[in-house]
This record gives structure tokens, sequence and C-alpha cells, in this order.
């Protein structure tokens, strides 16, 4: 699961750790990790290898990439972009 807010943990974080607790006591084999972006300083990806980019982006990766699903929570932000 991915907190996909870059900002401390809020709502958007409040409701993966309700998602997660839900799926922890749903029954089944299931481990769950919550990757949040506001703790986990990840780089921009821009097409270059992996191996650029630096450790904590690289350990991002592989657990995105070890996942068998993954929930990604993104906040909106009053639905539109900030004027410039």
């Amino acid at each position: 699961m991915i907190v996909g807010a870059a900002t401390p943990p809020g709502r958007l974080a409040a409701a993966i750790a309700t998602a997660a607790e839900a799926v922890r006591t749903g029954g089944g084999d299931v481990a769950v990790d919550i990757l949040n972006l506001a703790e986990t300083p990840v780089e921009i990806c821009d097409g270059r290898p992996l191996e650029a980019y630096g450790a904590a982006t690289q350990q991002a990766v592989a657990r995105v990439a070890a996942a068998r699903a993954v929930l990604i929570g993104a906040p909106v932000y009053r639905a539109s972009f900030p004027a410039s």
C-alpha cells in the first residue's frame, strides 16, 4: 500500500492504515507493507536505469515490484492544480 501524499500523515495515511487493518484482520495469509512517501524520500523517476537512483528509491521500487497487488492512495487537491 502506498500513501502518495508527500506531506506529514493526515487523512490519507489514516485511510490507508484502515485499509491495511481490514486486510490484516480479513483472514488469509496476506502480508501488508505500507510505503509512505512522506517518510521515504524517493526521487523523480525519469527513465534512468534503476542503478542510477539512490538507495531509498531503489528500495521503494523493489518493494512495489515484489508486491502481488498494490493499493495507491493519492491526494486530490480540490480536484485541480494551483494557479501560478
